[in-house]
């Protein structure tokens, strides 16, 4: 279990009450009421509560009590004392200074380096007001990552953690970046539902490709999300799961190296990859290996966040020996680099394959790939959706630009539209 956390030695041991006082001083504010009640509130609180405040997510009622005593012993106005309680709450049990982005529904991402915030609303990157100093990302990124259970140290400079709204949180260490620590927030966004119906309203799709979609994953056909950082690979694919895995009794393993997707489906098991610093022993368990073990869980169903290493390789042979109805993604340009990649990722595992016969397997393995682009304006596109066969990438659907829409080009292959629709007949 993780250890307690004394707040006010935490706080001490970096020096950030000092450094706060310092910067006031240094822009002329000691004498600001405002900063006087906070810090005076601060005092209070962290005097008469230090108990439930040393772990606060297990007493979060009485930690949302204990601030509104400690704003009430300060004079401030009605306004000023909400901003205090908001203040306070976000320190104790959220993301400090960052918190009121990560309450932004308009913001998808949050990016700071050092003092440097820059936020992502509509698609768009615009900056935001600067941190007080590169020291406060510092301590912004420790309370982070100890909220979470993990630890944030020169000897581990980059860390991977999963905060408690489902966000995905990527920090790098000052030791690193000579402008400060690096947090790179991608957010999940609980503001709406994400179903597939809805990336068809918003154009995503067309509702013709996501019925071939939803066909082919209920009629266990293998489906590649494929598409550039940020283009909406994650998103597609939880909502494509959540529309199509409708058989409660179906056993779903989610195979993840940070914890995104929390599928709706009732039996699911979420397995995520360690890293060797995640725990005390410095055990590391890869995709790999979750890979291997998922194939002893019984699965009726593989789903995996992303593939990027050796894992790719276990996928491959999955799709091809399993049950079939494997879902994962990729980060490829366009689909044609398929097969380059996967030679490229057999390489650095040391298998001697020839490029020609793992594209031939391959490209029988996958059957459906649906390629994801971001256009400049911020929007995401399924731009291409097509069938791995013999002769090359054969597309189904693309995108016409100008159009803005889906056009249907080509069917899918006999061999496989007749293999979806013998298991879609049989589950009937």
């Amino acid at each position: 279990m993780r250890g307690k956390i004394d707040l006010g030695a935490y706080r001490a041991e970096r020096g950030i009450e000092t450094e706060t006082a310092q910067r006031r001083e240094e822009f002329g504010q000691a004498s600001d009421p405002y900063q006087q009640a906070r810090e005076q509130a601060s005092e209070w609180l962290h005097a008469n509560f230090q108990e439930i405040l040393s772990n606060p997510r297990e007493h979060e009622v009485q930690v949302d009590t204990a601030i509104a005593q400690a704003v009430a012993q300060v004079r401030l106005l009605p306004d000023q004392a909400r901003r205090l309680r908001d203040e306070l709450r976000a320190g104790i049990l959220g993301a400090g200074a960052l918190q009121k982005f990560l309450d932004d529904p308009a913001v998808t991402e949050i990016m700071v380096a050092g003092r440097e915030v820059r936020l992502e609303k509509g698609g768009k990157i615009i900056p935001a007001l600067p941190l007080g100093s590169a020291d406060e990302a510092a301590a912004i990124a420790e309370d982070m990552a100890q909220k979470v259970g993990q630890r944030f140290q020169r000897a581990r400079p980059t860390l991977n953690i999963t905060w408690v709204d489902g966000s995905r949180i990527n920090l790098v260490h000052p030791s690193l970046c000579p402008k400060g620590a690096c947090i790179t927030i991608r957010k999940r966004d609980l503001s709406r539902a994400l179903e597939l119906a809805d990336l068809v309203t918003a154009s995503a799709l067309s509702g013709e490709i996501a019925d071939l979609l939803v066909r082919a994953v209920r009629g266990r056909l293998n489906v590649l999300v494929s598409g550039s950082t940020g283009s909406g690979k994650t998103t597609l694919l939880r909502a494509l799961a959540n529309a199509t895995f409708n058989d409660p009794n179906e056993r779903v393993l989610v195979l993840e190296d940070t914890e995104e997707l929390r599928l709706r489906h009732p039996h699911t098991v979420p397995l995520i990859a360690m890293k060797s610093g995640d725990s005390e022993s410095g055990i590391e368990v890869t995709l790999h290996d979750l890979f291997v073990n998922a194939l002893r869980m019984r699965p009726d169903r593989i789903v995996i966040g992303e593939v990027r290493s050796v894992e790719a390789m276990d996928a491959i042979e999955a799709a091809k020996t399993e049950h079939g109805g494997l879902i994962f993604t990729m980060h490829l340009r366009r689909p044609e680099e398929l097969g380059a990649r996967m030679y490229w990722i057999s390489q650095l595992a040391g298998m001697g394959i020839q490029q020609e016969a793992l594209t031939r397997e391959v490209y029988s393995a996958v059957d459906l790939i649906v390629h994801l682009d971001k256009l400049r304006d911020g929007r995401r596109r399924v731009t291409r959706v097509c069938e791995p066969i013999s002769e090359g990438m054969k597309d189904l659907f693309h995108w016409d630009a100008k159009a803005d829409k889906h056009h249907m080009v080509n069917d899918l292959s006999e061999d496989r539209l007749s293999w979806m629709e013998d298991v879609l007949a049989s589950e009937v």
